[in-house]
């Protein structure tokens, strides 16, 4: 996918953000350069019932991001 990186930087920046308000940094980590975000599976769960969430999230894979949960039975490989 041949995304501008200024706006896959945006929607980065935007869900660490919404992160940081909502948890504390060690429950999750971008790694990849920032393609791939870790996250623990509750607070990820706690995330999916919010609806500005849900768009950042969309946002985010819709650029070519991923969303991992290591300790969540359900992670998919891409």
């Amino acid at each position: 996918m041949n995304v501008p990186a200024s706006t896959l930087h945006r929607a980065i920046a935007a869900i660490a953000e919404y992160l940081e308000n909502e948890f504390s940094t060690e429950l999750f980590s971008f790694m990849d350069g920032g393609t791939t975000l870790d996250i623990c599976s509750i607070a990820l769960a706690q995330c999916r019932q919010d609806p500005h969430w849900q768009t950042l999230a969309r946002e985010y894979e819709s650029l070519g991001g991923s969303i991992s949960c290591n300790d969540d039975n359900e992670w998919e490989v891409a």
